[in-house]
C-alpha cells in the first residue's frame, strides 16, 4: 500500500510540476508579445504599456514558480543527499517545507525590493511623459498635448 501511495504522490507532484513549467513558459512568452510596440501607437499607449512590463513580477503567479523550484529541489534532496526514494510522508513533508520556505521567500522579495524598484522605474517612466507633454514644443507639434489628452479619454 505503502509503494502504490508514494507512486501516486510522485505522479501527482510531477504532473503539476510539468503544468506549471508548460504554463509559465507560455505565459512569460505571450506577456511580452502582447504588450509589445506596434506601429501607430499612440505615445500615451505605450508608456502604459511599458509600466505594466515594468511591474510584471507583481502580477506572476509564484505558486506555480515555486512548486517548480521545489519539485527540483526535492528531487536534488533524495537523489544527493539521501541517496533513496522517500517514503509518501516523507515527500509530502519535505515538499511541503521547502514550498512554503520558498513562496515566503518569494513573495517577501517581490514585496520589499521588487516592489521598490518598480515604483522607481514606474515615476521615471511618468517623469519622462510629463516632460514631454510640458516642453512638446521643440519635440512635437504644438497640438500633441490635445492628441495626448483625447487618447487618455479614449482608452
Amino acid at each position: 500500500m505503502g509503494d502504490i501511495r508514494r507512486t501516486i504522490i510522485i505522479i501527482t507532484l510531477l504532473f503539476w510540476a510539468v503544468y506549471a513549467l508548460i504554463k509559465e513558459q507560455r505565459e512569460h512568452d505571450d506577456c511580452f508579445r502582447t504588450y509589445g510596440p506596434k506601429k501607430g501607437e499612440s505615445i500615451y499607449r505605450s508608456v502604459k504599456k511599458l509600466i505594466k512590463c515594468i511591474s510584471y513580477d507583481l502580477y506572476t503567479i509564484k505558486w506555480r514558480r515555486t512548486l517548480i523550484c521545489t519539485t527540483v529541489a526535492v528531487v536534488l534532496i533524495f537523489a544527493f543527499i539521501h541517496a533513496r526514494i522517500p517514503s509518501a510522508k516523507e515527500l509530502i513533508l519535505h515538499f511541503l517545507l521547502i514550498f512554503i520556505v520558498f513562496y515566503l521567500s518569494w513573495n517577501n522579495y517581490v514585496g520589499r525590493t521588487g516592489k521598490k524598484a518598480i515604483n522607481f522605474a514606474t515615476e521615471h517612466v511618468e517623469n519622462i511623459q510629463r516632460n514631454i507633454q510640458e516642453n512638446h514644443e521643440f519635440i512635437l507639434p504644438s497640438t500633441f498635448v490635445k492628441v495626448v489628452n483625447q487618447q487618455k479619454k479614449n482608452i
